[in-house]
């Protein structure tokens, strides 16, 4: 193997190395909107059987980004459910929402 000799000539600099590398931009803080809901919701004892599973299947873009949007912003801004534990994801989310449904309906 041939080693250039070695000598005190500065390299020579191609462009590629001259090229200054910025730092990474500070990802953009979400940005967030209000939405509120009126519902009509029934009173007094429920009839039936009340499923305590519920598994969503195929849901549409929209209704996606919407569970995406409602979880980032729960996480953001620290909510917890009535249990004590963080919203960790799209399953808490859901919980979530019922449990505010449920307190905001009359005893």
């Amino acid at each position: 193997m041939n080693m250039p000799p070695i000598t005190d000539e500065k390299p020579k600099v191609t462009p590629k190395a001259s090229r200054v590398v910025e730092p990474a931009a500070e990802p953009e803080a979400p940005k967030f909107r209000v939405k509120l809901l009126e519902l009509k919701l029934p009173i007094g004892e429920l009839p039936g059987y009340v499923k305590n599973r519920v598994d969503v299947v195929k849901m549409s873009k929209l209704q996606r980004e919407a569970l995406a949007q409602l979880t980032t912003g729960l996480q953001h801004e620290g909510v917890k459910l009535k249990d004590g534990s963080n919203i960790k994801g799209v399953s808490h989310t859901v919980k979530w929402l019922l449990e505010k449904i449920a307190n905001e309906s009359p005893e």
